[in-house]
């Protein structure tokens, strides 16, 4: 084995040894929902298992930033303009909040609270559709 080459093993076993990966993950893009129970901001057990999951993934990435957007259902929406962007921004702060949690570097995250634009099923008003009541997550790899 050349130098070279076994220097290369040899950086790779340390930082394997030291829990990093040993060479650049293959980074993507990412895009992934966590749902909410109607008029709630509070994470489920799972929704807490999906942030996790999607958090390793990141650490191990660079990434140019991360969108996480609340959305409300039409039913929730019912309640008034200044209820349902609670809810939202609610949703996407707790979204944040567990990512930061689970070691996702709190300066790649923005926050926005969407309410019943974008839905993602679309209804009439005053339909509670659990599709929507949603906070979305957008990350984007650098290239």
């Amino acid at each position: 084995m050349n130098t070279i080459a076994s220097t290369l093993a040899l950086i790779s076993g340390v930082l394997c040894a030291a829990g990093l990966p040993a060479q650049a993950a293959d980074c993507k893009d990412l895009d992934f929902d966590i749902y909410f129970e109607t008029n709630s901001s509070t994470l489920t057990t799972n929704a807490y298992g999906v942030i996790e999951h999607y958090a390793n993934e990141l650490s191990a990435c660079d990434y140019t930033g991360i969108q996480v957007y609340g959305h409300t259902d039409t039913r929730e929406a019912a309640a008034g303009d200044a209820a349902a962007l609670k809810l939202s921004f609610d949703r996407a702060a707790n979204v944040a909040i567990a990512l930061i949690e689970n070691g996702v570097s709190r300066g790649q995250i923005n926050t926005g609270a969407l309410t019943v634009y974008m839905l993602a099923k679309q209804t009439g008003p005053g339909v509670g559709e659990p599709l929507n009541r949603r906070a979305e997550i957008r990350v984007r790899a650098k290239n």
